[in-house]
């Protein structure tokens, strides 16, 4: 085991501490709660949500676990201020568990759970965390998860067409982002899930990020042939989508 330690208000907290106050449903990190040790080792949720599965890990997963993503969590919770901290709702922290385990070796998946974990336990969180985060992380894409960080408020994408047939739909780049097929594919999941909502043929007049594909090379060689045409189309974030950006997004990705 680790000897990670995380100073919290005048108590220095060491990760074994860290995760048995999480995970024992307890009001976390609280002085009290650290001095008093509640050094039961795993809980009964810890066990049956990941517990029973490290021994057929590699050590690869379990060097994961005890080096990022515990560290992780902890560093996010020591944050808190006092006067937010409270106890986890147990419908949110036992899924999350639950469901990370499958994703341990996923860095930005693994860091959306670390986030989730940590604004349960943050009451500035109320009213925002959803049940349905955790699902929706269970349902994106490492590249889903980075393509979203980069979306501000709303995204511009264009049906490509030749002879008025489409042949390329959600035609989509931005800087960082040249892979337009990952792009589709990203925009479609995060619409699927409500992150996005499609507002049908709004083009916006002032946008960066429409520029850059106008101006793009791609772009640019197609609009030399006389019968190619661009169908706009605009991408805003949802109000799930914002909430699940605040929460699970934040600035870490």
């Amino acid at each position: 085991m680790l000897c990670t330690k995380f100073l919290r208000g005048d108590v220095m907290l060491d990760q074994q501490t860290i995760i048995t106050v999480l995970l024992s449903g307890g009001t976390a990190l609280t002085v009290k709660a650290a001095s008093d040790g509640v050094v039961k080792s795993l809980v009964d949720l810890w066990n049956g949500a990941i517990g029973h599965y490290i021994h057929s890990w590699s050590e690869k997963r379990r060097l994961i676990m005890e080096e990022k993503f515990i560290p992780s969590i902890a560093e996010k919770i020591a944050k808190i201020p006092d006067e937010n901290l409270q106890e986890p709702k147990m419908s949110i922290l036992g899924p999350t568990l639950e469901a990370s385990k499958f994703y341990i070796e996923e860095e930005e998946i693994r860091e959306m759970f670390s986030n989730l974990i940590a604004a349960s336990m943050d009451s500035t969180y109320n009213g925002i965390v959803q049940h349905s985060f955790v699902e929706i992380i269970k349902q994106l894409s490492s590249y889903d998860a980075k393509f979203l960080s980069a979306i501000q408020n709303c995204i511009q994408s264009y049906d490509l067409k030749k002879n008025q047939t489409i042949f390329q739909r959600t035609f989509c780049i931005m800087p960082d982002f040249l892979d337009f097929e990952k792009n589709s594919i990203a925009i479609t999941n995060l619409h699927r899930l409500g992150i996005l909502d499609l507002i049908q043929y709004l083009q916006l007049n002032e946008f960066s990020q429409k520029d850059f594909i106008i101006n793009s090379q791609i772009i640019s060689d197609l609009k030399k042939e006389s019968d190619f045409s661009m169908q706009p189309h605009t991408y805003v974030l949802s109000p799930l989508g914002i909430n699940f950006k605040k929460v699970c997004i934040k600035d870490t990705l």
